[in-house]
């Protein structure tokens, strides 16, 4: 893969932006609403009950959020507009870092050619938001030239406010910084920030322990390895990968190749590496101490795109070291492989954690006479087309 010209890049990358905005809008606008979403909204956004913090599927953010949308309209679009803005966020700041490296496409397509991440920009729950704002974290600590730890500890601190799981990146990235942020700007500044994390830490932490405490916990899984959370996350299975020896290699490489160069990280790099690894150890040491169940892979993905960033310095840093071997050859192979995946695994009309939903067009039509059911025989996504139906629910037969 020969290195782009500069003009090319931006060229690339105007496209790239607006091809996955544009593909990210239109799937938010065509899916049909999932049972999580209907769920949310009939509960929280809609009836404005968004401080109702003690339920696992209330983001409050999101829920926040989509309180304010939906003085456009109530249909999927507007309930979704939140996270689509978030997505495209995403992508700039994808496109941001991937501008910074000498392996161009390479680092672009590994950031953002992911189905199961891209599935969150387009639906209406925490995950996508927080995905957007963790990212944003690191690219502030990694790029901004001044206050950057302050810029990445307040995004940190409002990705806890949309998933609570969040704050686990929260405080190790506190910790790890915690000298830096001391020296940065004197004490007064220091205490003020040290403040606001333990107040979040505390109130998340709180949260997190009384959702767990219910009959049905946050987290769900009774196993969970971060080769699957890996293997997920690109819309696949154990069983594709003992298959296909090319995708088992290219995974692989994810994951470990960040841990075989660490030698090669500057600081900030180095810094992101702990935070990031240790984020996603702690997420698995946590409920095995507390004998909890493993969170679900979509709880997950919100620390995977800071992996992929890693792995991305990864192969650059083996891209300026060792000319003589072929990485070219090997980043162009990584490319077609992701890029035969995503257009193989990504679905316009349905989300990769949600396909048995009931369909709008089943919910609407399930009465031979004409009428909907009452609400107590339909879930979430059939009460949420009842609602935007707005059809008589009293059966006259």
């Amino acid at each position: 893969m020969k290195l782009l010209k500069n003009n090319q890049r931006y060229v690339i990358s105007t496209l790239i932006f607006i091809g996955f905005s544009t593909f990210i809008f239109y799937k938010a606008f065509i899916t049909e609403i999932t049972v999580d979403e209907a769920y949310s909204f009939l509960n929280y956004s809609y009836v404005e009950n968004v401080l109702n913090i003690g339920i696992a599927n209330n983001h409050l953010l999101n829920s926040y959020l989509v309180t304010l949308f939906q003085n456009f309209g109530y249909s999927e679009i507007f309930l979704r507009l939140p996270n689509v803005i978030f997505g495209w966020i995403y992508i700039a700041l994808v496109i941001n870092v991937s501008l910074k490296s000498k392996n161009y496409l390479l680092s672009l397509f590994l950031l953002i050619l992911n189905p199961y991440v891209i599935d969150f920009f387009s639906i209406s729950r925490g995950y996508g938001i927080t995905t957007s704002l963790i990212f944003l974290s690191i690219y502030s600590y990694l790029y901004f030239k001044n206050y950057n730890l302050y810029f990445s500890i307040f995004f940190l601190i409002i990705a806890t406010t949309s998933y609570h799981v969040a704050v686990v990146f929260l405080i190790l990235f506190y910790v790890v910084n915690i000298k830096d942020l001391y020296q940065l700007k004197g004490k007064v500044s220091f205490l003020i920030v040290s403040f606001l994390v333990s107040l979040a830490s505390y109130w998340n932490i709180r949260v997190l322990f009384f959702i767990t405490s219910f009959e049905k916990p946050l987290y769900g899984v009774q196993s969970l390895t971060l080769q699957d959370l890996i293997i997920g996350s690109f819309g696949l299975n154990a069983l594709y990968i003992e298959q296909n020896i090319f995708f088992n290699i290219f995974l692989n490489l994810v994951i470990f190749l960040p841990i075989f160069l660490i030698n090669t990280f500057d600081k900030k790099t180095l810094v992101t590496f702990i935070v990031s690894y240790g984020s996603l150890f702690s997420i698995y040491l946590i409920p095995f101490i507390l004998g909890k169940p493993y969170p679900l892979l979509r709880e997950v993905v919100p620390f995977l795109p800071p992996i992929l960033l890693l792995s991305s310095i990864s192969i650059n840093n083996l891209f300026s070291k060792i000319k003589r071997l072929k990485i070219e050859l090997v980043s162009s192979l990584i490319v077609i492989i992701l890029v035969f995946n995503f257009v193989n695994n990504i679905d316009t009309n349905q989300t990769i954690d949600w396909k048995d939903g009931m369909s709008k067009k089943l919910i609407l039509e399930t009465d031979q006479c004409g009428y909907i059911v009452g609400y107590e025989d339909l879930d979430s996504v059939g009460q949420y087309y009842r609602f935007m139906d707005d059809r008589e629910i009293i059966n006259t037969c």
